[in-house]
């Protein structure tokens, strides 16, 4: 059998791995029931480790893998120096599933799904190139244990599960990289690193083996040990199998507040950090809780406390950015001392090079719409996914469109407006779930609906700093931007649209020549290099000198869409004057509609969703540009099968001969 027939019959077909497939941050509220986690993890499958630890109080992490088996004698704690199950009662994780895991129902000890807890969750699945576990017994003597990732470990922790003894680190950056091997530190204490060649026996790591010397943490005679092995840098991953997921880096602080780029080539998700020099705690960050430059919501490894409060000195302030993260702290303790040496292990978030590639059929898998739930629960509207940008309000009354990212956290921007974003203090636009959008505030009625996307090969979420040159801007799409918001957010500037049809009709001329304005009615404005410079490519768009696309000093976002088969399609039409007007191809039948006119002036954004109402009827119609109340009197268009029908006769629509852009998701 040829490779070709083995492929078309699936037969030795490798499957590619994709970091969704590995790692997940799951942020639930505890239920008293039991219930199952679905992350999409195959944890029964492929084995791994998950690790809980409750936000909201001084409780342990709790660390409990496949190679050890479930049941609640075999956590243990990374904080503490027990053996497994000591801490029995900490947890009632009853199997491991191939989406995730089943916890059973408490005890009045367990701290994982206590009614009303609050709790991070982090899974990591055994993979090449990315994660394993390994359990082994000490022989007291020199040794080799053996592992899987196929690539060398840039990180391994070791716990000794029969016995009390401290867990023992090795980290590829400890003593700034030079002989890592000869030094060792502990994850459940702040202590700084230890020179002592009894630990790793002063060998380094290889794709195969990992080394242990004679020291009681790490090789006692006839303990039992469990190694968490973390891969580095290891290009096999994703959708052409030669991406990097995970790095275990190092770098040196500045002491500055805002003046340390971590450049890792990718955005990271997670990150595990510490100073390996001093005393100073071990930090977890994911952009789940935050890390969008204000105080990062920190949990530790060596400590049993809650997240430290937000605003606190302590906190590690770390702002991410489309090739890494940046440290905003000025202090030893916040990430960034002047001098000190600090270890990390970066996770990349999923994206359009590594993350699930999404398909027909699968368009709620990353944008959702949902009323709010008139009460005080998270999230306040449903998603069913970890979002990364939304726009919400109240459709039947007169208000702004509220617009928000996980990247700027409490801060708003208005999309009918050129304001400058305004702070948002009481959880409107609180990202903090795994599972939906918003918190508190009183936006959270049925009559407020709000519009959620998910980061993937067709939307991305980009913040960046304007230098008032042209620059080049890098994203996660993998596939070049076919419409561009951006809009600087620290001072006031308009919407600036890009979208790759606007110039269709209008004769010839660069496409990035052309551009709109978001929350004005404007029609398309051409010969204008300074707010795209260059047509974007796959992997960066280009501005060019304007003050709403690039200015000096200022903090921009850009939301950037492309069209992905059965999933999202961004396009144009010419109208042609009739209430049996052109019918509009996307392979799809969509469940949001954006139409604008390009070529005239003085029309409105239109925005059309099946939440409110596409029917062979009045629709009801929102605009983007105006605080305006849904009107619902005309019947504007049809979806169908496989896209949309328009049917009325309007310049705002349908004026003959004019041309139209549009976005539509299904």
């Amino acid at each position: 059998m040829t490779p070709i027939q083995q492929l078309m019959l699936g037969v030795g077909a490798k499957k590619k791995t994709y970091v969704d497939d590995v790692f997940s941050t799951f942020a639930y509220t505890g239920t008293g029931s039991a219930r199952s986690i679905n992350n999409g993890i195959n944890l029964s499958g492929e084995g791994g480790l998950t690790w809980f630890k409750r936000r909201d109080g001084s409780y342990s992490n709790v660390l409990v893998d496949t190679v050890r088996g479930a049941g609640n004698t075999k956590a243990i704690s990374s904080e503490s120096t027990n053996a497994e199950g000591v801490h029995s009662s900490l947890h009632n994780i009853t199997s491991f599933n191939n989406n995730g895991f089943t916890i059973g129902v408490p005890s009045s000890t367990d701290i994982i799904n206590q009614t009303d807890i609050s709790m991070a969750n982090w899974t990591f699945r055994k993979a090449p190139g990315f994660f394993d576990v390994v359990t082994y017994t000490g022989t007291g003597s020199n040794t080799t244990i053996a592992h899987s990732l196929g690539s060398v470990p840039g990180c391994i922790l070791i716990k000794c599960t029969s016995a009390g003894f401290n867990w023992r680190v090795y980290h590829r950056g400890a003593n700034s990289g030079v002989n890592p091997a000869n030094y060792g530190l502990s994850l459940n204490t702040a202590a700084a690193e230890a020179d002592n060649a009894t630990y790793f026996n002063d060998t380094l790591p290889t794709s195969t083996h990992f080394t242990i010397g004679t020291n009681s943490t790490v090789n006692s005679n006839g303990s039992t040990y469990v190694a968490y092995i973390f891969a580095h840098d290891d290009q096999s991953l994703g959708e052409n199998e030669n991406a990097s997921v995970i790095k275990c880096g190092t770098f040196t602080g500045n002491g500055t507040s805002g003046g340390k780029d971590i450049d890792l080539g990718w955005e990271p998700q997670w990150v595990l950090m510490k100073a390996s020099d001093t005393g100073n705690a071990w930090a977890i960050i994911d952009c789940i809780r935050g890390s969008n430059g204000q105080a990062a919501e920190r949990l530790m490894p060596s400590s049993s406390s809650n997240s430290t409060v937000v605003g606190n000195y302590n906190n590690y302030a770390i702002q991410v950015t489309s090739t890494g993260f940046t440290m905003m702290s000025d202090d030893e303790g916040g990430g960034n001392g002047n001098g000190n040496n600090y270890i990390y292990v970066a996770i990349r978030r999923p994206d359009g090079y590594v993350g699930k590639q999404y398909g027909a059929g699968e368009g709620t898998s990353v944008f959702a719409m949902d009323t709010g739930n008139s009460s005080s629960t998270i999230p306040a509207f449903d998603s069913g996914f970890a979002g990364d940008f939304a726009t919400w309000r109240t459709p039947a009354a007169q208000g702004n469109w509220n617009i928000t990212a996980r990247l700027i956290g409490n801060h708003v921007l208005s999309g009918n407006l050129n304001a400058a974003e305004q702070d948002e203090s009481d959880g409107q636009t609180n990202f903090d779930s795994s599972l939906g959008f918003g918190a508190g505030g009183g936006f959270q009625t049925s009559s407020s609906q709000a519009w959620m996307w998910k980061r993937h090969a067709g939307f991305d979420v980009v913040t960046y700093n304007g230098t008032g040159s042209q620059k080049n801007i890098n994203h996660s799409l993998n596939k070049v931007p076919e419409m561009m918001w951006v809009k600087i957010r620290s001072r006031t500037g308009h919407w600036t649209v890009y979208h790759k049809d606007m110039h269709q009709g209008y004769g010839s001329g660069n496409n990035y020549n052309f551009y709109m304005h978001l929350n004005e009615e404007n029609a398309r404005v051409a010969g204008d290099n300074q707010r795209w410079a260059a047509a974007p490519t796959s992997s960066v768009f280009t501005v060019g000198t304007s003050d709403n696309t690039n200015k000096s000093g200022h903090t921009l976002m850009a939301m950037l869409f492309a069209s992905v088969d059965g999933i999202s399609k961004v396009g144009y039409f010419t109208g042609n004057g009739s209430n049996s007007g052109p019918s509009i191809t996307t392979g799809f039948s969509p469940r949001f509609i954006i139409v604008k006119a390009a070529s005239v002036a003085d029309k409105p954004w239109l925005v059309f969703d099946t939440l409110r109402g596409i029917a062979s009827g009045a629709d009801a119609r929102l605009t983007l540009d105006t605080n305006a109340a849904q009107t619902t009197s005309t019947d504007w268009l049809d979806t169908t099968s496989t896209g949309f029908d328009i049917t009325f006769n309007s310049s705002n629509i349908n004026s003959s001969g004019e041309e139209y852009i549009y976005y539509a998701h299904a």
